[in-house]
């Protein structure tokens, strides 16, 4: 079972945690707020308050013998740091952290983190994104200017098979996925005959300028 330690439960470790704990994994939520841990521990597998820049505690809880740490303490620079030292210290391999600003983010790479999470930052380019290109209904960034979309379909896609489309072909662009608007159910992978509906929408996975070219000349 897949062990995840989460180090902050403040607005963003909540929310994480709780949706974290609908899958089967192991949890434990650390804060030195009793009130936050209190609100968290029917989720968790183990809810602890304490000190989460406390090598000597983190130590004692075994924290090294996970496989992610999720770090999130809220405006406190310091607190993040020293618990990102701690962690990798202990051996934690994947730590992902809350960061306030970029500089912030360059300090956690250079001490340790696998990655770096910029929430405010990452809503606000995906809502962007989807304002500003009106059949995009959601958006991922990927990095290296990669990106998943779910996009719906336009008349000119709606009564064609994928392989009619050829979209990797034409426009460099894989559809990795549908989705039902009805159901919310998704087939990863659909083959080559697939008839495109217009009571799904297409997840896709390319360039952004691949992707916007698509939006042009294939879009509403």
């Amino acid at each position: 079972m897949l062990r995840i330690v989460v180090l902050g439960v403040g607005n963003f470790g909540h929310f994480f945690t709780r949706r974290l704990a609908a899958q089967k994994v192991e949890i434990m939520a650390i804060d030195g707020d009793k009130e936050a841990i209190d609100a968290i521990a029917t989720y968790v597998t183990h809810a602890v308050v304490g000190d989460c820049t406390n090598r000597d505690l983190l130590a004692e809880l075994d924290v090294g013998a996970f496989d992610y740490a999720v770090i999130s303490l809220g405006s406190s620079m310091d607190a993040s740091i020293l618990a990102t030292l701690h962690t990798r210290s202990l051996g934690v391999r994947n730590i992902y952290v809350k960061a306030i600003t970029q500089d912030h983010g360059r300090i956690l790479e250079l001490i340790g983190a696998t990655k770096i999470i910029h929430p405010e930052r990452e809503v606000a380019e995906s809502l962007a994104e989807a304002l500003g290109k009106p059949n995009v209904l959601d958006f991922i960034p990927l990095g290296e200017d990669y990106s998943i979309v779910e996009m719906e379909p336009s008349v000119e896609i709606v009564g064609k098979s994928l392989e009619e489309l050829d979209l990797r072909n034409r426009f460099g662009v894989t559809v990795i996925g549908v989705k039902e608007y009805l159901t919310g159910a998704r087939r990863m992978n659909p083959p080559g005959n697939y008839i495109v509906n217009d009571d799904v929408s297409l997840l896709l996975m390319g360039r952004s300028d691949q992707i916007a070219r698509l939006q042009r000349e294939a879009g509403r």
